[in-house]
C-alpha cells in the first residue's frame, strides 16, 4: 500500500507540470489568439517583469496557457510567481555551494538538447538516496535542491531563448531500471516530494513537453496507466513508458534525441559523467 501510494503521488507531481501543455513541433508556434494575447500581457505585466528573459514572448506564453489566455489570470499567476522568487531566493539559488554540493548525493544532467534543442533533464533514480536523506531530518533541503534542479534547466531555457532560438520547453527522461520499493516508496519521503506540486505549478508552468520513462517496472506502468485514463487525450500524450524492452525505447528516443545527446544508460554514445 505505501509502494502504490508513493507511486501514484509521484505521478500526479508529474502530471500537474503537464496539465496544460501544447505539445507541438515548434514550442514557439504561436496561433492568432495567442499572439493578440501576448501583446495584451505584454502591455499588462510592464514595469512589473524585471528579468530580460521575463520579456520574452516564449516566457510569457507559458502563463497565458497555463490560464487559458486569459490575460488577467496569466497576470495575477505571474505576481504570484516573481513574489514566490523573491520570497524563496530562487534568483541566487544557482550560486548557492549547498545546492551545488548535492549533485553528487542526486545526480542529473541538463547539458543535452534533442533535435528541437529542447534542454534534456535526465537522472537515474535508483542513484537518488531520498529514503536516507530525508530521514536525517533534511527534508526542506531537499526541497530546495528540486527547485534547484528545475531551476538550472529552465536558464538553459532562458539563455537559448536570449539568444533567439525558438524553445520554451525541457524533456524529462528517467531511467527507472534498478528501482527500489523500499527506497523510493516510503511514506516518509512524500513529505519532501509534495512540495513539488506548487514548485512546477506557481514557478514553472508549461515548462515540460514530454516524460519519458525507460526500464519501467510493471508494477509502476499499471499506476501510471490507472492515472492516465481519467486525463484528457493531450495530457495523456506527454507521457512515454517504456519497459525493460531496450530496442523499443532506444527506437523511440533516437527519433526525438541524437546519438551524441543521448548518455550510454539510454542507448546513446555519450559518457555520463554528472549521473555517475
Amino acid at each position: 500500500m505505501e509502494y502504490i501510494l508513493h507511486l501514484s503521488l509521484l505521478l500526479l507531481l508529474c502530471l500537474s507540470v503537464l496539465q496544460t501543455v501544447f505539445p507541438t513541433n515548434k514550442d514557439t508556434l504561436y496561433t492568432p489568439r495567442e499572439k493578440q494575447a501576448l501583446t495584451k500581457f505584454k502591455e499588462a505585466v510592464e514595469g512589473i517583469v524585471y528579468k530580460d528573459y521575463q520579456k520574452l514572448d516564449s516566457y510569457l506564453i507559458h502563463f497565458l496557457r497555463r490560464k487559458d489566455l486569459n490575460v488577467n489570470q496569466a497576470k495575477t499567476l505571474l505576481q504570484t510567481n516573481l513574489k514566490w522568487r523573491k520570497d524563496k531566493n530562487i534568483d541566487s539559488i544557482l550560486q548557492e555551494k549547498q545546492m551545488v554540493a548535492l549533485e553528487k548525493k542526486f545526480p542529473y544532467s541538463v547539458d543535452e538538447v534533442d533535435k528541437m534543442g529542447r534542454p534534456i533533464l535526465s537522472y537515474m533514480l535508483h542513484k537518488w538516496d531520498i529514503r536516507r536523506f530525508i530521514l536525517s531530518g533534511k527534508t526542506e533541503e531537499y526541497q530546495r535542491y528540486q527547485a534547484y534542479i528545475v531551476e538550472t534547466a529552465a536558464k538553459k531555457l532562458y539563455d537559448k531563448a536570449l539568444m533567439g532560438k525558438e524553445v520554451s520547453q525541457l524533456i524529462i527522461l528517467v531511467d527507472l531500471s534498478g528501482f527500489n520499493v523500499r527506497e523510493h516508496g516510503c511514506l516518509a519521503c512524500l513529505q519532501g516530494l509534495t512540495e513539488f506540486v506548487p514548485l512546477m505549478d506557481r514557478g514553472y508552468p508549461n515548462l515540460v513537453n514530454q516524460v519519458i520513462f525507460i526500464n519501467t517496472p510493471r508494477s509502476f506502468k499499471s499506476i501510471l496507466d490507472l492515472v492516465k485514463s481519467i486525463l484528457p487525450a493531450k495530457t495523456q500524450e506527454t507521457f512515454h513508458t517504456f519497459s525493460y524492452d531496450k530496442d523499443e525505447w532506444k527506437a523511440y528516443l533516437s527519433k526525438i534525441i541524437d546519438e551524441d545527446q543521448l548518455f550510454t544508460a539510454f542507448g546513446g554514445t555519450r559518457r555520463a559523467k554528472r549521473l555517475s
